[in-house]
């Protein structure tokens, strides 16, 4: 190798930001840019020619360093180093003349990866132990993920329903309305839709659904569907209404209230037998 192409290769080194040294079959020193310099707080010339084991003879990576140089073979791996308080993925690359090893410090990176699992564990264990269902479906509202809380409000567990189409439950006379409902969302991120409709169980009977849909493609690659069964909260409702018709329907006036007296319903009749218009007395 000549000179120039010597110092173009020394040039590259120097201005890397991963600390570069190589070391000879006798694991003396031969080069050290300025990173490992940094790294080792010393420089170069207090140790080229020097063996490294008389230097470091407690090293934690020995080994790693032996097996690379004695099978002639690449290495690469990620380590903690106590000494310098950091995490490094090193490379080894041997040669007839010895063995070179980049350290690239990857401590910032390995401690968003931990904030970033254990964000995801307690993301996990939220929406695992929420009451509401939360579901991820694509573009074709096919499911991607599902919580257990699934398995309560449809009878079907995650797995029987993971790549299955959500449309394909929905009662007939919703269905419509529903994908419609889709189609808008998909027209913009973060926009979300709410609505009631029909969703057939795994027993075969439909039950009364309230989900809000979100459009996180942009994030999360997913639509995130949030529902609940408002099964009893529609029989009630339906209660009411019949109880309300009755009430109208009837010549005898009926008034209803709660325990603190406030009146809660007032039919024709008794507007006529009282004078007063519901308006005037309800709550």
């Amino acid at each position: 190798m000549g000179p120039r192409v010597d110092q173009h290769l020394a040039d590259i080194l120097e201005s890397i930001t991963d600390a570069f040294l190589s070391v000879d079959s006798q694991w003396r020193f031969t080069y050290l840019n300025q990173q490992a310099e940094a790294l080792l707080g010393t420089t170069r010339e207090a140790l080229l020619g020097r063996n490294m084991w008389e230097i470091f003879p407690a090293h934690p990576d020995s080994l790693n360093f032996h097996q690379a140089l004695d099978q002639h073979s690449s290495l690469t791996y990620t380590a903690f180093y106590p000494s310098f308080n950091k995490w490094f993925t090193v490379r080894l690359f041997p040669s007839q003349q010895g063995l070179s090893a980049i350290f690239q410090d990857i401590t910032e990176r390995t401690q968003w990866e931990g904030k970033l699992e254990e964000s995801e564990k307690r993301f996990r264990a939220l929406i695992e132990n929420c009451s509401d269902g939360i579901a991820l479906v694509n573009t074709e509202g096919a499911l991607l993920y599902a919580s257990p809380s699934i398995v309560r409000i449809t009878g079907f567990t995650p797995e029987e329903l993971l790549a299955k189409n959500g449309f394909d439950r929905v009662h007939p006379d919703d269905l419509h309305l529903v994908r419609e409902l889709f189609r808008h969302l998909l027209e913009k991120h973060g926009t979300s839709l709410s609505a009631p409709f029909r969703y057939q169980h795994k027993d075969g009977s439909w039950h009364w659904i309230e989900g809000t849909a979100t459009n996180l493609l942009n994030d999360l690659q997913a639509v995130v569907f949030n529902f609940r069964d408002i099964m009893d909260r529609k029989q009630a409702e339906e209660q009411l209404q019949f109880y309300a018709h009755f009430a109208q329907s009837i010549s005898d006036a009926v008034i209803s209230g709660d325990m603190h007296y406030c009146i809660l319903s007032w039919n024709d009749a008794a507007e006529r037998l009282y004078g007063w218009k519901r308006e005037e007395v309800l709550g």
